[in-house]
Order: structure tokens, then C-alpha cells, then sequence
């Protein structure tokens, strides 16, 4: 008993961090003019486990290049937990809504946090 009462003391703890950094990303992201954040993965569902991180798509308009915009977000956030974020333009997110399963699933099954 003494072991299930120390995980989900754990767990409480780890999900308490998760949503720490995750106010603390969503705020970032806003302040760099993200149009839409979504959240995916087990923190959307959730279904957080010790090693739980946080998943976002992130909708901005911007010129930098895909890779360059990842940069610059992880950049501006320094994520303290693991943290997966994929920034895309409106045009982006529309060609491949249709044509990327990951995509498609995030728009269906994600937990939009912001909407601009």
C-alpha cells in the first residue's frame, strides 16, 4: 500500500511540473504570435506517467523555416521537462492536414489551449 501511496504522490508531483511548463510554453508561444496551440499526447488524454512530456502544435504565421522556427521556440521557452513542439504556418497546417496522419489526429483528438 505504502508503494502505490509514493506513485501517485509521484505522479501528482510530475503532473503538477507538466502543467507548470506548460502555462508557462503557452504564454511564451502567445507572446511570440502563435494563432492556435494545441496540446497532444498522453497530457491531452490525460494520461500522464512518470515519463510523460508535453506535445504541442503550434499554428503561426511566420517566414522562418521550418527547422529555424523550432529553434527559436525552444529557444525563447527552455523547457525544463521534455517538451515536443512542431510550429506551422495556416498554409502549412491546411496542405497537410488532409495528407498527415500525425496532423489529422492532432486536429481531432487534440486539446486546443489557444485560439487567437
Amino acid at each position: 500500500m505504502k508503494g502505490l501511496i509514493v506513485k501517485q504522490e509521484q505522479l501528482e508531483k510530475r503532473r503538477q511540473k507538466l502543467e507548470r511548463e506548460l502555462a508557462r510554453a503557452v504564454d511564451e508561444l502567445k507572446a511570440m504570435g502563435a494563432e492556435r496551440i494545441i496540446l497532444v499526447g498522453s497530457m491531452a488524454e490525460g494520461a500522464i506517467g512518470p515519463l510523460s512530456d508535453i506535445d504541442l502544435v503550434v499554428v503561426m504565421r511566420t517566414g522562418l523555416r521550418f527547422l529555424d522556427r523550432l529553434k527559436e521556440a525552444y529557444g525563447k521557452i527552455k523547457p525544463a521537462v521534455g517538451m515536443d513542439i512542431l510550429v506551422y504556418t495556416p498554409d502549412e497546417l491546411e496542405e497537410m492536414r488532409n495528407k498527415n496522419p500525425f496532423l489529422a489526429h492532432a486536429l481531432v483528438r487534440g486539446r486546443v489551449l489557444y485560439a487567437a
